[in-house]
């Protein structure tokens, strides 16, 4: 009769039915995937701000060089370029996932040396960085800014220098065949990125030498 009683009052276990069961694992599942898409998005974007405040760096390298007289080759004794720069060209094969750093060394403005950068005793390539983990130039990646309507005009190459002992950067703009522009007003270039994913990021390079990223 206790026995009984005792056995009445212990309460009733009961578990997860099939059904509960794959609710629930539907529910992580579905949480854990949310997390893994915003973890890629995540580390993605995080690549692509670092991409381009490694080419923002390049920049400020040149613009270093520039102003602090920087020997072509450390401990040669001699030559001296008058300016250093940095050119982005997104019409040849490959160049929209590289730039090239130089030297100015024969002081036209411009990087006279094959996009190869092959070392030479005439070359002007002081190194072409790659942009890393797919990220590239965007298309029409590559563009003036104008003071009248701070608008982006694209172009098919542009090459930034810096020359002492001004911090201002000097610009010139191709076209996509390569002619050389002569635009009015301009306050800036700007290059713009764009990840695998498709997410975005710009440098924009003041005329007075600041570089910012957007």
């Amino acid at each position: 009769m206790l026995l009984n009683s005792f056995n009445k009052k212990l309460p009733l276990i009961r578990g997860f039915t099939l059904t509960e069961l794959m609710v629930s694992m539907g529910i992580v599942a579905s949480i854990i995937s949310i997390i893994v898409l915003r973890q890629d998005d995540y580390t993605e974007g995080v690549a692509l701000q670092n991409q381009a405040a490694d080419i923002g760096l390049s920049i400020r390298e040149a613009q270093t060089y520039g102003i602090s007289v920087k020997q072509f080759t450390p401990g040669s004794g001699e030559e001296f370029p008058p300016g250093y720069g940095v050119e982005f060209d997104i019409t040849g094969a490959g160049s929209k996932s590289a730039y090239i750093l130089f030297a100015d060394r024969n002081g036209d403005g411009i990087y006279s040396t094959d996009w190869a950068c092959t070392p030479s005793s005439s070359s002007e390539c002081i190194e072409k960085p790659g942009l890393i983990l797919g990220n590239q130039i965007d298309e029409n990646g590559l563009c003036y800014v104008q003071t009248s309507t701070e608008t982006c005009i694209g172009v098919g190459a542009v090459v930034i220098t810096f020359v002492r002992p001004e911090t201002n950067a000097i610009f010139k703009f191709y076209s996509t065949g390569g002619l050389l522009m002569s635009p009015t007003g301009v306050i800036g270039a700007k290059i713009k990125l764009i990840s695998p994913g498709g997410l975005k990021k710009s440098v924009l390079i003041h005329s007075s030498g600041q570089v910012s990223i957007q």
